[in-house]
């Protein structure tokens, strides 16, 4: 909308901007041109009307569709949509981000297992639908290695 625009050119008065792609970008530092990239599409989706609400409710469709038509049932495919949504993108190995969800619940044995199978075609999912995502989380955790380990 030409209001966000406006308040993405305005965030800062003196921040450096750089025009990509027909797009006024703020930054900071040196970006490259692949984040300016990552940056342009991101404001591309959200223009086109997929903002993040929309990317997750795209992202658990196939759960919301199981669901059927009970209002409750979807409400809860929703909740687990995002659920696996935060497993799918957390910095700490999937399966440890499921285990740590999954802690609280009161699930059988083949719940347990069933939910596992379900979060593992989800992430895998999620990885093809929004790579840029797992990208950027990749490059993240191999920074923090070499600082942790340079300490």
């Amino acid at each position: 909308m030409p209001k966000d625009e406006a308040a993405r050119t305005a965030a800062s008065p003196g921040a450096p901007a750089v025009d990509h792609r027909g797009r006024s970008l703020i930054v900071s530092g040196n970006p490259s041109s692949e984040k300016l990239d990552l940056a342009a599409d991101y404001f591309d989706r959200k223009d086109a009307g997929e903002g993040w609400a929309a990317q997750l409710a795209r992202f658990s469709q196939p759960i919301i569709e199981a669901a059927g038509d009970n209002p409750v049932a979807i409400q809860n495919a929703m909740t687990l949509g995002a659920l696996l949504w935060n497993v799918a993108i957390a910095d700490e190995d999937p399966d440890v981000a499921l285990a740590d969800a999954m802690r609280g619940l009161s699930l059988s044995d083949e719940e347990a297992a069933a939910l596992r199978s379900l979060a593992a075609r989800m992430i895998k999912r999620h990885r093809q639908m929004f790579p840029e995502l797992h990208e950027e989380r990749r490059g993240r955790r191999a920074s923090t290695r070499v600082t942790n380990g340079a300490s």
